[in-house]
Protein backbone atom coordinates (compact mmCIF):
# COMPACT_ATOMS: atom_id res chain seq x y z
CA UNK A 1 0.00 0.00 0.00
CA UNK A 2 2.89 2.59 0.48
CA UNK A 3 4.50 1.80 -2.48
CA UNK A 4 1.45 2.61 -4.50
CA UNK A 5 2.16 5.60 -6.44
CA UNK A 6 -1.66 6.96 -5.64
CA UNK A 7 -0.27 6.88 -1.57
CA UNK A 8 0.32 10.42 -0.77
CA UNK A 9 3.98 10.58 1.00
CA UNK A 10 2.80 11.86 4.10
CA UNK A 11 0.80 8.84 4.84
CA UNK A 12 4.51 7.18 5.13
CA UNK A 13 4.66 5.40 8.80
CA UNK A 14 8.08 5.78 9.46
CA UNK A 15 8.40 2.92 11.91
CA UNK A 16 6.16 0.88 9.46
CA UNK A 17 8.78 1.40 6.84
CA UNK A 18 11.51 0.75 9.01
CA UNK A 19 10.32 -2.54 9.82
CA UNK A 20 9.91 -3.58 6.23
CA UNK A 21 13.38 -2.21 4.75
CA UNK A 22 15.06 -4.51 7.89
CA UNK A 23 12.42 -7.26 7.18
CA UNK A 24 13.20 -7.16 3.56
CA UNK A 25 17.20 -7.03 4.18
CA UNK A 26 17.01 -9.77 6.71
CA UNK A 27 15.28 -11.66 3.83
CA UNK A 28 18.43 -11.35 1.07
CA UNK A 29 21.14 -11.44 3.50
CA UNK A 30 19.92 -15.20 5.38
CA UNK A 31 18.32 -16.70 1.97
CA UNK A 32 20.71 -15.72 -0.34
CA UNK A 33 23.96 -13.89 0.32
CA UNK A 34 24.40 -15.86 3.28
CA UNK A 35 23.85 -19.41 1.12
CA UNK A 36 26.81 -18.17 -1.76
CA UNK A 37 29.15 -16.98 1.17
CA UNK A 38 29.16 -20.54 2.45
CA UNK A 39 29.40 -21.70 -1.02
CA UNK A 40 32.73 -19.65 -1.03
CA UNK A 41 34.20 -21.04 1.84
CA UNK A 42 33.17 -24.17 1.27
CA UNK A 43 35.30 -25.13 -1.83
CA UNK A 44 38.81 -26.26 -1.67
CA UNK A 45 41.34 -28.67 -3.07
CA UNK A 46 40.96 -31.84 -2.33
CA UNK A 47 38.84 -35.07 -3.71
CA UNK A 48 35.89 -33.80 -1.60
CA UNK A 49 35.04 -30.62 -4.50
CA UNK A 50 33.95 -32.32 -6.77
CA UNK A 51 31.39 -33.75 -4.18
CA UNK A 52 30.72 -30.81 -2.78
CA UNK A 53 30.21 -28.81 -6.16
CA UNK A 54 27.53 -31.40 -6.77
CA UNK A 55 25.79 -30.85 -3.56
CA UNK A 56 25.48 -26.88 -4.00
CA UNK A 57 24.42 -27.21 -7.38
CA UNK A 58 21.29 -29.12 -5.92
CA UNK A 59 20.69 -26.32 -3.09
CA UNK A 60 21.19 -23.66 -5.67
CA UNK A 61 18.70 -25.54 -7.65
CA UNK A 62 16.22 -25.71 -5.05
CA UNK A 63 17.14 -21.42 -3.76
CA UNK A 64 16.06 -20.26 -7.19
CA UNK A 65 13.32 -22.40 -7.61
CA UNK A 66 11.40 -21.38 -4.19
CA UNK A 67 13.18 -17.29 -3.57
CA UNK A 68 13.85 -15.49 -6.53
CA UNK A 69 10.37 -15.38 -7.51
CA UNK A 70 9.63 -13.83 -4.12
CA UNK A 71 13.13 -11.64 -3.93
CA UNK A 72 12.29 -10.18 -7.70
CA UNK A 73 8.94 -8.81 -6.33
CA UNK A 74 10.59 -7.40 -2.74
CA UNK A 75 12.88 -5.65 -4.94
CA UNK A 76 10.08 -4.23 -7.15
CA UNK A 77 8.46 -2.93 -3.74
CA UNK A 78 11.69 -1.03 -3.11
CA UNK A 79 11.68 1.09 -6.01
CA UNK A 80 8.57 3.39 -5.16
CA UNK A 81 9.72 3.77 -1.82
CA UNK A 82 12.92 5.21 -3.45
CA UNK A 83 11.34 7.47 -5.65
CA UNK A 84 8.85 8.75 -3.29
CA UNK A 85 12.27 10.06 -0.87
CA UNK A 86 10.47 8.76 1.93
CA UNK A 87 13.01 6.42 3.58
CA UNK A 88 15.58 7.77 6.26
CA UNK A 89 19.53 7.92 5.82
CA UNK A 90 20.13 4.48 8.15
CA UNK A 91 17.41 2.59 5.22
CA UNK A 92 18.93 3.82 2.75
CA UNK A 93 22.70 2.62 4.26
CA UNK A 94 21.03 -0.92 4.40
CA UNK A 95 19.96 -1.41 1.53
CA UNK A 96 23.11 -0.08 -0.37
CA UNK A 97 25.17 -2.47 2.29
CA UNK A 98 22.74 -5.47 0.65
CA UNK A 99 23.31 -4.53 -2.70
CA UNK A 100 26.83 -4.65 -2.30
CA UNK A 101 26.68 -8.19 -1.37
CA UNK A 102 24.07 -9.18 -4.08
CA UNK A 103 26.14 -7.31 -6.51
CA UNK A 104 29.54 -9.50 -5.82
CA UNK A 105 27.83 -12.98 -6.35
CA UNK A 106 29.45 -14.64 -9.00
CA UNK A 107 26.30 -16.77 -9.98
CA UNK A 108 24.07 -16.95 -12.88
CA UNK A 109 21.47 -18.18 -10.85
CA UNK A 110 21.07 -14.45 -9.43
CA UNK A 111 21.56 -12.91 -12.36
CA UNK A 112 17.82 -11.78 -12.56
CA UNK A 113 18.21 -10.54 -9.09
CA UNK A 114 21.66 -8.51 -9.69
CA UNK A 115 19.80 -7.05 -13.27
CA UNK A 116 16.87 -5.58 -10.15
CA UNK A 117 19.23 -4.57 -7.96
CA UNK A 118 21.44 -2.49 -10.38
CA UNK A 119 17.55 -0.96 -11.35
CA UNK A 120 17.00 -0.29 -7.34
CA UNK A 121 20.60 1.21 -7.36
CA UNK A 122 20.04 3.89 -10.61
CA UNK A 123 16.91 4.61 -8.38
CA UNK A 124 18.50 5.54 -5.46
CA UNK A 125 21.46 7.68 -7.36
CA UNK A 126 18.59 9.55 -8.87
CA UNK A 127 16.75 10.44 -5.76
CA UNK A 128 19.71 10.91 -3.71
CA UNK A 129 22.75 12.04 -5.78
CA UNK A 130 25.07 12.31 -3.00
CA UNK A 131 24.32 8.36 -3.15
CA UNK A 132 26.58 7.84 -6.69
CA UNK A 133 29.88 8.51 -5.13
CA UNK A 134 29.40 5.44 -2.78
CA UNK A 135 27.75 3.16 -5.53
CA UNK A 136 31.34 3.64 -7.91
CA UNK A 137 33.22 3.16 -4.76
CA UNK A 138 31.16 -0.12 -4.37
CA UNK A 139 32.14 -1.37 -7.90
CA UNK A 140 35.94 -0.46 -7.72
CA UNK A 141 35.87 -2.86 -4.58
CA UNK A 142 34.15 -5.39 -6.40
CA UNK A 143 36.26 -5.31 -9.19
CA UNK A 144 39.40 -5.04 -6.94
CA UNK A 145 38.00 -8.59 -5.33
CA UNK A 146 37.69 -10.26 -9.12
CA UNK A 147 41.25 -9.06 -9.75
CA UNK A 148 42.71 -10.78 -6.54
CA UNK A 149 40.95 -13.75 -7.84
CA UNK A 150 42.39 -17.06 -10.24
CA UNK A 151 42.43 -16.03 -13.76
CA UNK A 152 39.39 -16.93 -15.21
CA UNK A 153 36.41 -16.25 -17.27
CA UNK A 154 34.06 -13.07 -15.94
CA UNK A 155 30.67 -13.36 -15.65
CA UNK A 156 28.47 -11.59 -17.69
CA UNK A 157 23.89 -11.88 -16.55
CA UNK A 158 23.20 -8.43 -18.04
CA UNK A 159 21.38 -9.08 -21.21
CA UNK A 160 21.10 -6.56 -23.78
CA UNK A 161 16.90 -5.57 -24.92
CA UNK A 162 18.43 -4.25 -28.42
CA UNK A 163 21.02 -7.07 -29.15
CA UNK A 164 19.36 -10.38 -28.42
CA UNK A 165 21.67 -13.00 -27.12
CA UNK A 166 24.26 -10.31 -25.88
CA UNK A 167 25.25 -9.56 -22.15
CA UNK A 168 27.56 -7.46 -20.26
CA UNK A 169 28.48 -7.98 -16.83
CA UNK A 170 26.05 -6.32 -14.05
CA UNK A 171 28.85 -3.89 -12.53
CA UNK A 172 29.59 -2.27 -16.50
CA UNK A 173 25.65 -2.21 -16.46
CA UNK A 174 25.59 -0.55 -12.62
CA UNK A 175 28.65 1.72 -13.43
CA UNK A 176 26.67 3.14 -16.89
CA UNK A 177 23.04 3.32 -14.98
CA UNK A 178 24.77 5.33 -12.09
CA UNK A 179 26.35 8.47 -13.86
CA UNK A 180 23.60 8.45 -16.54
CA UNK A 181 21.28 9.29 -13.60
CA UNK A 182 22.45 12.34 -13.35
CA UNK A 183 20.50 13.54 -16.11
CA UNK A 184 16.99 11.72 -14.85
CA UNK A 185 15.35 14.45 -13.13
CA UNK A 186 16.38 16.81 -16.08
CA UNK A 187 14.75 13.95 -18.31
CA UNK A 188 11.87 14.20 -16.33
CA UNK A 189 11.52 17.93 -16.76
CA UNK A 190 12.33 18.24 -20.19
CA UNK A 191 9.57 15.14 -20.79
CA UNK A 192 6.65 17.64 -18.49
CA UNK A 193 7.79 20.69 -21.12
CA UNK A 194 6.78 18.10 -24.18
CA UNK A 195 3.53 17.14 -22.26
CA UNK A 196 2.60 20.90 -21.77
CA UNK A 197 3.11 21.95 -25.36
CA UNK A 198 1.54 18.78 -26.64
CA UNK A 199 -1.64 20.15 -24.45
CA UNK A 200 -1.75 23.43 -26.18
CA UNK A 201 -0.41 25.13 -22.43
CA UNK A 202 2.39 27.99 -22.68
CA UNK A 203 5.55 26.24 -20.81
CA UNK A 204 6.51 29.02 -17.91
CA UNK A 205 10.19 26.64 -17.73
CA UNK A 206 13.09 28.37 -18.98
CA UNK A 207 14.46 26.34 -21.65
CA UNK A 208 18.13 28.31 -21.30
CA UNK A 209 18.43 26.67 -17.60
CA UNK A 210 17.12 23.65 -19.15
CA UNK A 211 20.25 23.96 -21.53
CA UNK A 212 22.62 25.53 -18.85
CA UNK A 213 21.80 21.80 -16.64
CA UNK A 214 22.33 20.14 -19.49
CA UNK A 215 26.02 21.27 -19.78
CA UNK A 216 26.77 21.15 -16.28
CA UNK A 217 25.40 17.57 -16.26
CA UNK A 218 27.98 16.42 -19.24
CA UNK A 219 30.82 18.40 -17.63
CA UNK A 220 30.17 16.51 -14.67
CA UNK A 221 29.94 13.49 -16.38
CA UNK A 222 33.45 13.21 -17.94
CA UNK A 223 34.88 14.57 -14.11
CA UNK A 224 33.18 11.50 -12.97
CA UNK A 225 34.23 8.85 -15.70
CA UNK A 226 37.99 10.33 -15.73
CA UNK A 227 37.72 10.03 -11.63
CA UNK A 228 36.67 6.57 -12.01
CA UNK A 229 39.06 5.27 -14.53
CA UNK A 230 42.01 6.37 -12.71
CA UNK A 231 40.61 4.97 -8.93
CA UNK A 232 39.94 1.71 -10.79
CA UNK A 233 43.12 0.97 -12.37
CA UNK A 234 45.08 2.07 -9.56
CA UNK A 235 42.97 0.16 -7.15
CA UNK A 236 43.71 -3.30 -9.06
CA UNK A 237 47.15 -2.79 -9.87
CA UNK A 238 48.58 -1.68 -6.53
CA UNK A 239 49.14 2.37 -7.54
CA UNK A 240 50.01 1.46 -11.03
CA UNK A 241 53.22 -0.36 -9.64
CA UNK A 242 51.63 -3.61 -11.32
CA UNK A 243 49.56 -5.35 -13.89
CA UNK A 244 48.55 -9.55 -13.17
CA UNK A 245 46.83 -11.52 -16.05
CA UNK A 246 43.35 -11.24 -13.55
CA UNK A 247 43.85 -7.03 -13.56
CA UNK A 248 44.32 -7.33 -17.59
CA UNK A 249 41.55 -9.74 -18.02
CA UNK A 250 39.20 -7.05 -15.37
CA UNK A 251 40.15 -4.23 -17.87
CA UNK A 252 39.97 -5.63 -21.17
CA UNK A 253 36.67 -6.96 -19.93
CA UNK A 254 35.13 -3.91 -18.99
CA UNK A 255 36.66 -2.05 -21.87
CA UNK A 256 35.11 -5.10 -23.91
CA UNK A 257 31.31 -3.97 -21.86
CA UNK A 258 31.69 -0.41 -23.01
CA UNK A 259 32.65 -1.24 -26.60
CA UNK A 260 29.52 -3.56 -27.11
CA UNK A 261 27.00 -0.89 -25.90
CA UNK A 262 28.77 2.13 -27.72
CA UNK A 263 26.53 4.25 -29.69
CA UNK A 264 23.45 2.21 -28.15
CA UNK A 265 20.61 5.01 -27.36
CA UNK A 266 19.97 3.98 -24.01
CA UNK A 267 24.07 3.99 -22.83
CA UNK A 268 25.15 7.12 -24.40
CA UNK A 269 28.06 6.93 -21.03
CA UNK A 270 29.65 4.43 -22.39
CA UNK A 271 31.54 6.91 -24.87
CA UNK A 272 32.36 9.31 -21.78
CA UNK A 273 33.87 6.04 -20.53
CA UNK A 274 36.15 4.66 -23.22
CA UNK A 275 37.07 8.45 -23.55
CA UNK A 276 38.01 8.67 -20.32
CA UNK A 277 39.65 4.96 -20.84
CA UNK A 278 41.88 6.14 -24.02
CA UNK A 279 43.13 8.98 -22.04
CA UNK A 280 44.67 7.50 -19.34
CA UNK A 281 46.08 4.27 -21.57
CA UNK A 282 47.37 7.21 -23.89
CA UNK A 283 49.07 8.61 -20.90
CA UNK A 284 50.19 5.14 -20.00
CA UNK A 285 51.99 5.06 -23.06
CA UNK A 286 53.76 8.01 -22.43
CA UNK A 287 54.97 7.42 -18.79
CA UNK A 288 55.75 3.49 -19.72
CA UNK A 289 54.85 2.58 -16.64
CA UNK A 290 53.35 -0.62 -15.63
CA UNK A 291 50.11 -0.68 -17.52
CA UNK A 292 52.03 0.01 -20.99
CA UNK A 293 51.24 -3.27 -22.32
CA UNK A 294 47.42 -3.40 -21.34
CA UNK A 295 47.37 0.10 -22.78
CA UNK A 296 48.65 -1.39 -26.19
CA UNK A 297 46.28 -4.06 -26.44
CA UNK A 298 43.19 -1.59 -25.14
CA UNK A 299 43.78 1.09 -27.59
CA UNK A 300 44.31 -1.57 -30.52
CA UNK A 301 40.54 -2.67 -29.59
CA UNK A 302 39.22 0.72 -29.35
CA UNK A 303 40.60 1.54 -32.92
CA UNK A 304 39.38 -1.37 -34.13
CA UNK A 305 35.51 -0.74 -32.44
CA UNK A 306 35.68 3.14 -33.95
CA UNK A 307 37.24 1.89 -37.77
CA UNK A 308 34.66 -0.92 -38.08
CA UNK A 309 31.84 1.02 -37.14
CA UNK A 310 33.11 3.46 -39.46
CA UNK A 311 33.21 1.33 -42.11
CA UNK A 312 29.33 -0.09 -41.26
CA UNK A 313 28.32 3.89 -41.35
CA UNK A 314 29.49 4.68 -44.76
CA UNK A 315 28.55 1.13 -46.51
CA UNK A 316 24.54 2.03 -44.50
CA UNK A 317 24.37 5.80 -46.38
CA UNK A 318 23.88 7.26 -43.15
Amino acid sequence: IISSPETPRRLADATALERLVKTIVNFFSKNIVSLYATKRTSYGKGSKTTEIKKHWKEIEGAIHRRLMSKALGISKLLKPLVEKRVLLTNELDSLMRVSRSLLKLQSSKVASIQVATVVLVTTICAAHPKRREDVLKILVDVWREISKQDRGKILKSFPLRSQEGSKIQISTALLLSAIQSMALDLSKQCDNIFEIQQDGIPSKVDKEEIRQQLRSIQSGTRTICQSFVLSLVRNISDNLTKCTGQSKNVLMTILEDLLLVLNHPEWPCAEHLILAFAAFFVKSLIQKNAMQQVALDALGEICTKVKRDGVAVTRAKI
